[in-house]
Formats: C-alpha cells, sequence, structure tokens
C-alpha cells in the first residue's frame, strides 16, 4: 500500500511540474523539433544533389616560378 501511495504522490509531483512549465516545455520540445527537421531536410537535400567531387590539382612550387619572374635570377 506505501509503494502505491509513492507512485501516486510522484505521479502527482510530475503532473505539477507539467502544469507549472507548460510553456517553457512546449517552447523547448518544438525548438528541438524544428531543429531536428531542418536538420532532416537539409541532409535530404543535399543527398540528392549529385555533384561531382572537389578533384584537387597538385600544382608547381612557387620556388620554380619565382626565380624566372620578372627577369630575377
Amino acid at each position: 500500500m506505501l509503494k502505491c501511495l509513492d507512485g501516486y504522490y510522484m505521479l502527482a509531483k510530475i503532473i505539477e511540474f507539467v502544469k507549472k512549465y507548460q510553456s517553457d516545455i512546449i517552447l523547448t520540445l518544438a525548438v528541438i523539433l524544428i531543429s531536428l527537421l531542418s536538420f532532416a531536410i537539409g541532409y535530404i537535400t543535399a543527398r540528392e544533389q549529385n555533384k561531382e567531387p572537389i578533384k584537387i590539382e597538385q600544382i608547381q612550387s612557387y620556388e620554380k616560378y619565382s626565380s624566372s619572374c620578372c627577369g630575377y635570377s
């Protein structure tokens, strides 16, 4: 019987907490859901774009050009 009353008391405390902070809880959940939705939409959009990957090619070093530039040796 005592455990039943403890459970009821705990449930009553949770309900009281939710009622007290209802607007804050709703705002927090809305921010989290909007953030997750935005991430998912961005992820899906990026996966659907079949772009060619960027290729990095090796270029000649600066030293080869600096010795012959503008007549300097």
